[in-house]
């Protein structure tokens, strides 16, 4: 897969594209998930402890960018935590999804270097960001897995953090 990345990478930096450079490496994803209570959901996060990320509630969306206000303060009164995208230092991501019912769907993603079996081709990828926080983009890992029959399929994106 390596091989496969700095080939393509290569490609880019002196092909038709004209592009100065591609960020494609090669990486694995490990991924844990659970379904939980809203409140077991809240104790992962607390668990987790963020240092940057999102959270969406009933009444509206709070940014971690700093650490200058805990979380739980910046989100009390705004109630039920719908879904939420947060990072901390040594690639790890945890997401939420709210599932019909009020279950919510917990996902932890550690991304771990190397290039073996179970890895895959990583691109960072950045979003706009909206007036919710100071910070112009939104950074994400985009996971490439190679099918044998139509070949390079996008399998996972991850949430790493803010960028100005």
């Amino acid at each position: 897969m390596q091989q496969l990345a700095d080939d393509y990478n290569q490609q880019i930096a002196v092909g038709e594209f004209n592009l100065s450079k591609s960020n494609l490496q090669c990486a694995m994803l490990k991924t844990t998930t659970q379904r939980l209570e809203q409140a077991a959901a809240i104790a992962a996060i607390t668990a987790f402890q963020p240092q940057q990320g999102w959270l969406q509630y009933q009444s509206r969306i709070v940014v971690i960018a700093t650490e200058d206000t805990p979380w739980q303060e910046k989100g009390a009164g705004q109630g039920r935590l719908l879904d939420a995208e947060l990072c901390r230092d040594g690639g790890r991501s945890l997401h939420l999804r709210t599932l019909p019912g009020g279950m919510m769907i917990v996902t932890e993603m550690q991304r771990e270097e190397g290039d073996g079996e179970a890895a895959m081709l990583v691109e960072t990828v950045y979003q706009l960001a909206t007036g919710k926080c100071s910070a112009r983009y939104l950074q994400y890992d985009r996971y490439w897995k190679r099918d044998e029959e139509i070949g390079m399929v996008a399998t996972a994106v991850v949430f790493r953090g803010f960028k100005i």
